[in-house]
């Protein structure tokens, strides 16, 4: 259901988004915003623009709270104006639509740490006889890596599912999950609007033309931290 910021701007402006939840990031609606046409003089958009942002807390690595800014991919924003009132060198709307379409990449900090495919760390396998020969082989790894520096050492870490690389590249042996319940985005939407007269023209009144109006608008974006092994699925079956 589309959310409505009506003339004046402030009378029903809407304060969030419906809220979507990990690992389903799709995302699509609508924003209307409706000027004031019914009279002469009337208010009339002259442009709007939204700018967003993302951030959230997270910890670092001696467990203390810092605010660390998650610079994601956001959904595709559209702007469509309605009826228009134009001048000579003006034009006003009386409305116009604010359309969110595409999907969010994953907000989420998780730590994942990695090697080389083949250069993993295998746990040996008791006994010496009856062994298949992958426990052989990994026996000869253990063999290989004991005493020496092992490869969690040399790991290399990821941090967030999207910065993850191919699966036939590296292997993921150790993943400590973002605990962050939820991710705010902000949308800020800024309506410029004029006065315009029963003539059809903007208003030559410095205070009637070139206002702004900025609404806040949030969206949650819900962690769901079972999600992590449904994404490492997905990515696995597209490689």
């Amino acid at each position: 259901m589309a959310l409505t910021i009506a003339h004046p701007w402030t009378a029903s402006a809407p304060t969030i988004l419906p809220a979507i939840q990990r690992p389903n990031y799709d995302f699509s609606d609508t924003i209307n915003v409706t000027a004031d046409p019914a009279a002469f003089p009337k208010d009339l958009i002259s442009s709007i623009t939204v700018t967003r942002a993302i951030a959230g807390q997270t910890l670092d690595d001696d467990g203390n709270t810092t605010s660390e800014q998650r610079v994601i991919l956001l959904p595709t924003v559209t702007i469509t104006y309605g009826t228009s009132h134009t001048d000579s060198t003006n034009t006003g709307y009386e409305d116009a639509t604010i359309t969110f379409s595409g999907k969010y990449g994953d907000p989420f900090l998780d730590t994942f740490k990695l090697v080389d495919v083949g250069k993993g760390f295998f746990e040996r396998r008791g006994g010496n006889t009856g062994l298949s020969s992958l426990d052989k082989y990994n026996n000869e790894l253990y063999e290989r890596f004991r005493g020496q520096s092992t490869f969690q050492e040399n790991a290399h870490i990821v941090r967030g599912f999207d910065q993850l690389p191919d699966v036939d590249k590296e292997d993921l042996f150790s993943l400590e999950q973002d605990m962050t319940s939820k991710i705010v985005v902000t949308h800020t939407v800024t309506i410029n609007y004029d006065k315009w007269t029963a003539t059809n023209t903007i208003s030559t009144t410095p205070a009637e033309i070139n206002q702004t109006e900025i609404i806040t608008i949030t969206h949650d974006i819900n962690n769901n931290f079972g999600a992590i092994s449904t994404l490492l699925r997905q990515r696995h079956k597209q490689s």
